[in-house]
């Protein structure tokens, strides 16, 4: 398989782009990241020449195009007019042709058109007289009328007691957040983990710890051992049939 490495036409934060052999569209990662390649929408394929592509960066706001000068989806507060991606007004998620359609969380449109801040704390969502819904880490009371916050290990409750989701490093039994063994990020028991704290580290259930991944150029791999992900900021790419971490080689 020939693997052309492009050091050149990404913008930052995403520097580098790695084509595989005459794919029509090519991987953009960012240097900084520790979570391997990752594919952005927000670039565009290339032609560099007849089985090589590069990725070249959108126009600022756009989340989809097919040049640096047409953009096809924009992200959100901004609307799409003539390819290009133009501001909506203070606070709002979505608009057209300037006129705001639905607020961003913890606002609400007024009679105006304009984006109001929803008054009390913790809310999510809401109408110019009425609590819709809350954030995740409170729950709305029985009467409808305020969020309350859930305890501080718990990321979603129905009440300050019946928590049903747990913050990492904490896990869910009875509506309770118990906290998981030191070495976990996440878990569902006190004695074992889903994953661990430590990146390039898995759960091995032999031992009952987390284990470091085989290979120093590992960054995560399954409850096997497997390595599922290599060290993309240092040009290790993963090898589908092998399960290895190889370098990346510079042809440019």
């Amino acid at each position: 398989m020939i693997i052309k490495l492009v050091e050149s036409g990404c913008p930052y934060p995403y520097e580098r782009c790695i084509c595989l052999g005459s794919t029509p569209g090519c991987l953009c990662w960012q240097i900084t990241s520790t979570q391997g390649l990752n594919s952005s929408s927000s670039y565009y394929s290339h032609l560099i020449s007849v089985t090589n592509y590069g990725c070249r960066p959108c126009p600022p706001r756009c989340r989809k195009c097919s040049s640096t000068e047409a953009c096809l989806e924009c992200f959100d507060e901004f609307e799409l007019i003539s390819n290009y991606c133009v501001a909506c007004p203070i606070n709002c998620k979505k608009c057209r042709l300037g006129v705001c359609q639905s607020c961003i969380d913890g606002y609400y449109i007024d009679y105006q058109q304009k984006c109001q801040k929803c008054p009390l704390i913790g809310t999510r969502t809401c109408t110019i007289d009425s609590l819709l819904s809350c954030l995740s880490n409170y729950w709305m009371d029985n009467n409808g009328a305020t969020c309350i916050n859930c305890d501080v290990n718990c990321k979603i409750c129905s009440s300050t007691t019946k928590c049903s989701s747990c913050i990492d490093g904490y896990y869910e039994m009875n509506y309770v957040c118990y906290k998981c063994k030191s070495d976990c990020l996440t878990c569902t028991n006190g004695s074992s983990c889903v994953s661990c704290l430590l990146s390039g580290y898995y759960f091995n259930s032999t031992i009952s710890m987390c284990t470091q991944c085989p290979g120093s150029n590992c960054l995560s791999c399954n409850s096997n051992g497997t390595c599922t992900q290599c060290d993309s900021i240092n040009n290790y790419y993963l090898d589908k049939t092998t399960k290895s971490c190889y370098k990346y080689f510079n042809t440019t």
